[in-house]
């Protein structure tokens, strides 16, 4: 009888062990959100405070901070696209003209073909390398393409975390008596 009964705690403990390795595993992807949530609730607990006292009513203020920071997200995003747009615009338009600078530098530094041929063999011309150049410049446009498609793909996995983060947010502004009643009784 007491065998049984060991051998079912055994059975039981083994069964709840499985059960938290599980919700570990499930509940793992949602620990970066909630942890970011919660340092943006802090951040911005002020501004909440200020829209609560100004217009009363908890989930309006809490909607109101949520749009607030969205407006943040978004116009810092804004510039840094619009940054990166403008520099690879410039990069592509004025390939040539980067091309022909960096020869000439190249003939300034040297003084003579020695290391150029010494690099090439001796058999590329000048025109020959700056056209090499060029075509690596469109070669590399390729690249910024995949970049910039990579960005946007990012902003689908953005998407669905920052969702987490601002129903964390509005909740825990919401219901922010409950949430310090329940840490202050743990």
């Amino acid at each position: 009888d007491f065998g049984r009964v060991r051998s079912a705690r055994v059975f039981m403990f083994a069964i709840l062990m499985v059960f938290f390795v599980w919700a570990t595993f499930l509940l793992l992807p949602f620990f970066e959100p909630v942890f970011v949530g919660s340092v943006l609730a802090i951040v911005f607990y002020p501004v909440f405070k200020r829209l609560h006292e100004t217009i009363g009513s908890r989930r309006l203020a809490s909607f109101g901070t949520i749009l607030f920071m969205l407006a943040i997200f978004l116009g810092i995003t804004s510039v840094f696209l619009s940054s990166l747009g403008s520099a690879a615009t410039e990069i592509v338009n004025n390939a040539d003209e980067n091309i022909a600078r960096l020869m000439e530098r190249y003939v300034s530094i040297t003084g003579d073909r020695a290391l150029l041929e010494k690099y090439t063999g001796g058999t590329l011309s000048e025109k020959e390398i700056a056209e090499q150049l060029q075509a690596l410049v469109v070669g590399n446009q390729g690249v910024l393409i995949k970049f910039v498609g990579g960005l946007v793909g990012a902003v689908g996995d953005i998407v669905p975390t920052l969702i987490v983060i601002f129903y964390l947010i509005f909740y825990v502004y919401v219901d922010e008596e409950s949430i310090l009643d329940v840490i202050h009784n743990i």
